[in-house]
């Protein structure tokens, strides 16, 4: 979506923890945590109805960044790019990828990992695994976070499908 049409639309926002926010003619308007709701689908419908004006609703994966807010979100969504951290580490004696806070692609007790070829670039598997999945239309960059013992984390940048 483009940051024209975000700033003349009601938006609800849903985040891959299942967190939302609500926005409308680009104002952010409440988020579940500020009301306390587990669902704001209702207050979106009863606004959308109000105003008669279609509700718009957009999946995301929840920002890294422990002080993100709302407008880092739609700033996100609106220049069509996402940011999600991975962690490459040996799963009994093979080199594996784990995607952190993806609802798709963390598995369901976050402990889904997927295998690695070491003979293939990095780059390239990433974007495999995110296009494959539906999430990506490609993978801008890949680059190192931190290393520990028996891992390395990475920041994946990509074009949200």
């Amino acid at each position: 979506m483009d940051k024209a049409t975000f700033k003349q639309s009601l938006v609800l926002i849903t985040l891959d923890n299942d967190e939302q926010g609500l926005f409308l003619n680009g104002t952010f308007i409440t988020c579940t945590e500020e009301m306390q709701l587990p669902d704001l689908g209702m207050v979106a419908e009863q606004i959308s109805k109000a105003l008669t004006k279609p509700c718009v609703n957009l999946h995301a994966p929840r920002p890294d960044n422990e002080e993100w807010g709302w407008h880092d979100v739609e700033d996100m969504l609106t220049s069509g790019r996402a940011v999600v951290t991975i962690i490459v580490a040996r799963q009994r004696d093979r080199l594996a990828i784990h995607f952190c806070s993806h609802r798709r692609l963390c598995g369901a007790d976050n402990d889904l990992w997927f295998p690695l070829s070491e003979a293939q670039p990095l780059f390239e598997q990433v974007e495999h695994i995110l296009c494959l999945h539906g999430v990506a239309h490609n993978v801008i960059r890949v680059e190192p976070l931190g290393q520990g013992e028996e891992n390395t984390d990475y920041r994946v940048v990509y074009n949200l499908r």
